[in-house]
């Protein structure tokens, strides 16, 4: 899976292309341990080129947040988010954990 990876001024974003299954997911976690974490003050996932997440990615996602908030208050965004994945997402109440948007 390709994922790219931005990081300026405490602003990170991940932006995974296809859908998110078990070995996505942990492609995700290990694009994430190449950021600086303690220096993130947002990190925004970037859905727009992703059509499935599954408990795999899910999981990584809430473990992504545990790691980022041992540093104290992060702001976690979760943007253009298809609708089936929006949906899934605010079933599973990660919208609680997340500031997540719809794509437009």
């Amino acid at each position: 899976m390709k994922i790219a990876l931005h990081q300026n001024d405490g602003l990170a974003t991940l932006t995974p292309e296809g859908g998110i299954d078990e070995r996505a997911a942990e492609a995700l976690r290990l694009r994430f341990e190449e950021l600086d974490a303690a220096s993130i003050k947002e990190l925004t996932f970037d859905f727009r080129h992703v059509d499935f997440i599954g408990s795999a990615g899910i999981s990584k996602m809430i473990l992504i947040y545990k790691l980022l908030t041992g540093y104290g208050r992060r702001k976690i965004r979760v943007v253009n988010v298809s609708p089936i994945v929006f949906e899934l997402l605010s079933v599973v109440k990660l919208d609680t954990l997340f500031d997540v948007s719809a794509a437009r």
